[in-house]
């Protein structure tokens, strides 16, 4: 009989960890570099700047399907 007592202690002592844990880390993260202090500003724009443009961008091409072409996608898709 006196498990219960425990159990419903032990439950909201780790819902209460839990609880603050995610406060903690809620009250860390930032969406905006605004709350990032100045040095730091600087330093995450130098590396922005010092970063090679490594990939291209791709031309689209538009598709030139014919009718029987989107038949057999639409059949294609049907089947799946």
């Amino acid at each position: 009989m006196w498990s219960e007592p425990v159990l419903l202690l032990n439950r909201a002592g780790w819902f209460l960890a839990a609880f603050g844990l995610a406060w903690w880390q809620y009250r860390r993260f930032s969406f905006s570099m605004v709350s990032a202090s100045p040095k730091q500003r600087k330093r995450r724009q130098k590396k922005e700047e010092v970063v090679p443009q490594l990939f291209r961008a791709v031309p689209v091409r538009a598709f030139q399907g014919t009718l029987r072409t989107r038949w057999a996608q639409f059949a294609t898709m049907v089947r799946i």
